[in-house]
């Protein structure tokens, strides 16, 4: 087993060979990622207070969700692709 780099704070095994499908399904998934993160932040600043604040706070959960997935995170970007469509209709819906 390889030994943890101090430097690189990914674990070794993040590593791992990827093909074209994961390459894909990575790409569907940051897609997505962006299109909540676009959809949230046009309706926060339609909206005020709490409200607007939850929306934020979930606009940014997603962004940092997006920056630190990698291609190899294969069971993140399922779930993904499973999970959050239905997120996104329900705020294209206007139904945050």
């Amino acid at each position: 087993m390889m030994d943890q780099d101090p430097t690189n704070p990914r674990p070794p095994d993040r590593d791992a060979e990827w093909d074209g499908t994961d390459a894909d399904q990575f790409g569907r998934a940051v897609h997505l990622l962006n299109e909540l993160v676009t959809a949230l932040a046009a309706l926060s600043r339609a909206r005020a207070g709490e409200e607007a604040e939850r929306l934020r706070a979930e606009e940014l959960r997603y962004a940092q969700q997006r920056q630190r997935l990698r291609v190899v995170d294969r069971a993140e970007v399922a779930q993904i692709l499973a999970d959050y469509p239905a997120r996104l209709r329900d705020l294209t819906q206007h139904r945050p």
